[in-house]
């Protein structure tokens, strides 16, 4: 929810995108194009960039049949891996949801198939440290 998309152009003021409300899956029209506020000019270089979002629901039901319990908030911070600018294709950053404190238990529906999840917790047991994480990777390939 309230999703927000911040790039950093290299030589002028940051450029805030509002995502909204965003699900699962790609940012594309119905045409399966990209959206048109996210497409930028090759030649436009970008000093960094960052996310944030907030997540609703919190709870997601691991392959294992565990809930994860996410901390609200997510966010994300991509910079150059070498350089002062990034560059399409080399740079890329994984968003992960601290846990929340909540309990971990069993599921029968997988509203996220395909991500991948961790926890040390064992089903039943309570999350009691914050430095969990639940992280979720996309292929970024066209």
């Amino acid at each position: 929810m309230n999703a927000t998309l911040t790039a950093d152009p290299s030589g002028g003021p940051p450029r805030v995108i509002s995502l909204g409300d965003i699900g699962s899956g790609p940012l594309q029209d119905s045409n399966g194009n990209p959206l048109p506020f996210l497409l930028f000019a090759s030649t436009q270089d970008f000093a960094s960039a960052s996310f944030a979002a907030t997540l609703s629901p919190t709870d997601f039901v691991l392959s294992n049949g565990s809930t994860f319990v996410a901390a609200p908030t997510i966010s994300e911070f991509l910079s150059p891996s070498s350089g002062s600018c990034l560059v399409a294709g080399v740079n890329n950053a994984l968003i992960t949801a601290p846990a929340g404190i909540g309990d971990f238990e069993t599921g029968n529906l997988d509203p996220c198939p395909g991500c991948v999840g961790r926890s040390s917790a064992a089903n039943g047991e309570r999350i009691t440290d914050p430095g969990e994480s639940f992280s979720i990777s996309a292929d970024k390939s066209p």
